[in-house]
């Protein structure tokens, strides 16, 4: 189960995920905020997220990468990196968006 907070639009979002058949659950409280459970029923928690540091953490419903992991890493930027390329990939494929549309050729250095 993951977590959605919506920041004030709790109805739309709702409405949202019902029209895209995900199953969700009744509104709750968390950390004194209104929240949305419902359920990864894509598989987005599942997905390989590089490093191998990093983890879903499904009371904040995301991915995390701990800071232990960057600051102790010989590379820290590129293992920062690592994070977020895996997490937009998974995130991009699952949502069937057109990757070659949005990501295009890199500007030459």
């Amino acid at each position: 189960m993951r977590r959605l907070d919506p920041l004030g639009s709790l109805a739309h979002w709702q409405k949202r995920l019902q029209e895209n058949g995900v199953t969700i659950q009744d509104e709750e409280l968390w950390f004194g905020e209104r929240t949305l459970p419902f359920e990864d029923s894509h598989g987005y928690t599942d997905r390989n997220i590089q490093p191998e540091a990093a983890y879903y953490l499904d009371d904040m419903g995301e991915f995390v990468l701990p800071h232990e992991a960057v600051w102790t890493a010989d590379d820290s930027d590129a293992l920062l990196l690592m994070f977020l390329q895996s997490t937009y990939e998974a995130t991009a494929d699952l949502a069937e968006w057109d990757r070659d549309a949005l990501e295009g050729e890199a500007p030459p250095a």
